[in-house]
C-alpha cells in the first residue's frame, strides 16, 4: 500500500490519477520551456550597411583616380616643356651692371686703410703697468712670508698620520699632561741660527735618552708607553724646526735665481720690443708705398674715364 501513488485529493482510481498528473506536469514543463518574455531585453540587430559604407568608399576611389589622372597629365606636359623650349621664349640673358661699383670699391679701400691704421696704433701702444716688476714684488713678498712662517709651505704633505694611542688612566694622563706642557714651553721659542738649532736638537736627544732610562727604572709599564708617545711628538717638532731652516735656505736660493730669471726676461722683452718696432717701421713703409701706387692708378684711371 505504501508503494502505490499517493494523491493529493481523494479519487476512485489511483493509476488513472497518476497518469493525469504526469500529463499535466509534462505540459507545464513544455510551456515553461517555450515561454516568451513580456519585456524585450535583447540587443538590437546589427546592419552591415550602417558600419561599412560602400558608397563613400566608391567616391573616395573615384577622387583618387581623377587626381592620379591629372598628375599624369601634368607630368607629361612638364616633360614636353623640358625636352623642348615650349611655345614661348622668355629667357633673359641680360647681365646686371652696377654704375656705382668703382665708388664702392674706393670706399672699401679707404675703410680698410683706416682700420689698418687703428690696428697699428693699438699694437704700438705700450702698457702703463710692468708685469715684470709686479712678479718681482710678489716673489719678494713670498720670500718674506716663508721667512716669517712657523711651518714650511707643504707641511701637510710631509706629515704622517699618528699611531693610535692606547687608553690611559686618569692619574697617568695628569702626569703626561704636565710633562708635555713643560716640553712645549721649552720647544716654543724664537727662531735661532742653524748651529744653535743643531746643538739644541742634540741636547734634547740626550735629555730624552736620560728621561727614558729614568722612566724604565721608576715608572710602570703604562707610564713608559706615554713617554714613548711624547718622544715621538718631540722628535717630530725637532724635524719641523730643521725643515724650517732648510726651507729658508732654499727660499733664499730661489729668490736669487728668480732675480736672475727676471733680469733675463727683461732683456728678452727689450729685444722683442726693438724687433717689433723695426717690423712696424717696415710695415708702415710698405703701406705708404701701396697707398702711393693706388693713388697713382686712380689718377691714371680718372682721365681715361673723362675721355
Amino acid at each position: 500500500m505504501h508503494k502505490s501513488y499517493q494523491t493529493i485529493l481523494p479519487c476512485q482510481s489511483r493509476l488513472l490519477q497518476q497518469r493525469w498528473d504526469k500529463a499535466y506536469y509534462l505540459e507545464h514543463r513544455r510551456k515553461v520551456a517555450t515561454v516568451v518574455p513580456m519585456i524585450d531585453n535583447k540587443p538590437p540587430p546589427n546592419f552591415m550597411h550602417l558600419h561599412l559604407k560602400m558608397k563613400k568608399l566608391q567616391l573616395e576611389e573615384e577622387n583618387l583616380a581623377t587626381i592620379e589622372r591629372d598628375n599624369h597629365r601634368l607630368l607629361e606636359r612638364m616633360g614636353y616643356i623640358m625636352r623642348t623650349r615650349g611655345r614661348i621664349d622668355n629667357r633673359n640673358d641680360y647681365l646686371y651692371k652696377s654704375l656705382n661699383s668703382e665708388k664702392r670699391q674706393r670706399e672699401q679701400i679707404r675703410i680698410s686703410r683706416e682700420n689698418k691704421d687703428i690696428l697699428q696704433r693699438i699694437l704700438n701702444r705700450r702698457a702703463e703697468y710692468n708685469h715684470a716688476t709686479w712678479q718681482k714684488d710678489w716673489k719678494k713678498n713670498r720670500s718674506f712670508l716663508n721667512n716669517i712662517s712657523h711651518f714650511p709651505n707643504d707641511w701637510w704633505s710631509s706629515t704622517k698620520p699618528h699611531a693610535k694611542k692606547k687608553p690611559v688612566s686618569k692619574d697617568k694622563r695628569t702626569n703626561c699632561r704636565s710633562k708635555t706642557t713643560n716640553n712645549e714651553a721649552e720647544s716654543v721659542k724664537s727662531p735661532m741660527p742653524e748651529g744653535e738649532d743643531n746643538r739644541k736638537t742634540v741636547e734634547k736627544g740626550n735629555e730624552l735618552k736620560r728621561s727614558r732610562e729614568n722612566t724604565k727604572i721608576d715608572e710602570n709599564t703604562g707610564v713608559q708607553e706615554d713617554t714613548k708617545v711624547q718622544d715621538k711628538t718631540e722628535v717630530q717638532e725637532n724635524t719641523k724646526v730643521q725643515g724650517n731652516t732648510k726651507v729658508q735656505v732654499e727660499t733664499e736660493v730661489r729668490d736669487s735665481e728668480g732675480q736672475e730669471d727676471t733680469e733675463e726676461e727683461e732683456d728678452n722683452t727689450r729685444e722683442q720690443d726693438n724687433t717689433e718696432e723695426e717690423e712696424d717701421n717696415t710695415r708702415e713703409q710698405d703701406n705708404t708705398e701701396e697707398e702711393d701706387n693706388a693713388e697713382k692708378q686712380d689718377n691714371t684711371e680718372e682721365p681715361e674715364n673723362t675721355k
